[in-house]
């Protein structure tokens, strides 16, 4: 069974701008996080990045199926899973919503199809 998360860390990531991933690399020792824009949809929490990469925390992520994150507070072990093109329009409404005082030329790329095909779910792995 899938763990979900609570509605006190969905508020959370809602209220905030960025949300921190660590990864490891491929000798399993950790990158330190770096901080990401996130969106939640349907009690579920999702990210992007503007371009499919091998590299980086993307890549890291990918290849490994898990990540840890954190707003600020404690991490929390998460497990990765691709969805691309899923629920696209209400992720991308979402992206939109939320980070909507940005320029275009930082938000927009992450939602283009390069974007929407970079498309990440995490899941609490707890």
């Amino acid at each position: 069974m899938t763990a979900a998360w609570s509605a006190a860390e969905l508020a959370e990531f809602s209220s905030q701008d960025e949300l921190f991933i660590e990864t490891r690399r491929k000798d399993g020792s950790t990158v330190p996080a770096v901080p990401i824009w996130m969106v939640v949809v349907d009690e579920q929490l999702y990210v992007r990045t503007w371009e499919v990469r091998t590299t980086g925390w993307y890549g890291r992520a990918v290849r490994h199926g898990t990540a840890a994150v954190a707003t600020g507070g404690p991490k929390t072990p998460v497990t990765v899973e691709q969805v691309g093109s899923l629920d696209s329009d209400a992720i991308e409404a979402a992206y939109r919503g939320k980070y909507r005082r940005y320029a275009a030329s930082t938000l927009d790329p992450i939602l283009t199809d390069d974007g929407v095909a970079t498309t990440l779910r995490l899941t609490p792995s707890r």
